[in-house]
């Protein structure tokens, strides 16, 4: 789920429009699925409080790596956002105007018609909020690596997963070379990595190489040991409750 929530702190005098509004103790939730416009008049506001996820990647085709999830930036106290530097963003100012609010959407790779037979996943599209002073950027999610022939490397290449918020896997390799695409990587206060597509080892039954699981905000990828089921893991999201619910966001996509 690519969203924006903004925690405000109530102020006497202000008039805040914008969002789902809902409230959470003395604080009031304005959450925004889709893009729009957040309004504040009156008194302003020198502290909100803000989760924004960007729009997640899609995996490859064919035995492709998981699309990484959307990067993850919050600044709600003790829920920090994705990636590996566990950090709580700084609250940001909003005086009397009006703020754009851009909602990004996940990657499709399913949308072009026919779908590519050997593709790398599509990467999210970026989350923004802007305010009194500059913007806040959750970066898109990876798109997943697709199977290949020869591992690409070193360098990106199409079996490689690509980098975002969290990364995407990489592709299985098929035949079985050396080792499958790398995953991508992610933004550190944001999202993991994504994990390498797995190569079958000898005298393991062919096919058994899925592509790596995407990176998730709250850890990397995954990929089952030898022998497991034709799949893997994408990482976790992170738990945020900025809305008084407990939820996860920005996980990653599994491989296959």
């Amino acid at each position: 789920m690519s969203i924006h929530q903004l925690f405000l702190k109530s102020y006497g005098g202000a008039s805040v429009t914008g969002g789902t509004i809902t409230t959470n103790g003395s604080y009031t939730v304005h959450t925004f699925t889709s893009s729009g416009s957040l309004i504040v008049a009156g008194t302003d506001l020198p502290a909100v409080q803000y989760l924004v996820v960007a729009g997640g990647g899609s995996g490859g085709s064919e035995n492709s790596g998981g699309g990484g999830g959307g990067g993850v930036l919050s600044s709600v106290p003790g829920r920090p956002g994705g990636g590996p530097t566990g950090a709580v963003d700084p609250t940001v100012p909003m005086t009397a105007g009006t703020y754009s609010i851009t909602v990004g959407a996940g990657g499709n790779l399913m949308s072009t018609n026919p779908p590519p037979a050997a593709a790398q996943g599509i990467d999210g599209d970026d989350s923004t909020l802007a305010y009194n002073g500059g913007t806040v950027t959750a970066t898109g999610g990876g798109g997943g690596g697709y199977a290949s022939a020869t591992h690409v490397g070193p360098g990106p290449g199409a079996d490689d997963g690509r980098d975002g918020g969290s990364g995407g896997g990489g592709g299985a390799p098929v035949p079985s070379p050396p080792g499958g695409g790398d995953g991508g990587s992610g933004v550190s206060n944001q999202g993991y990595p994504g994990y390498q597509g797995r190569p079958t080892s000898p005298g393991q039954p062919q096919p058994n190489y899925p592509g790596g699981g995407g990176g998730g905000a709250a850890e990397a990828g995954k990929t089952n040991p030898q022998g497991a089921p034709y799949s893997s893991s994408g990482g976790d999201g992170i738990l945020n409750d900025i809305d008084g619910n407990s939820y996860y966001y920005g996980g990653g996509g599994g491989g296959r």
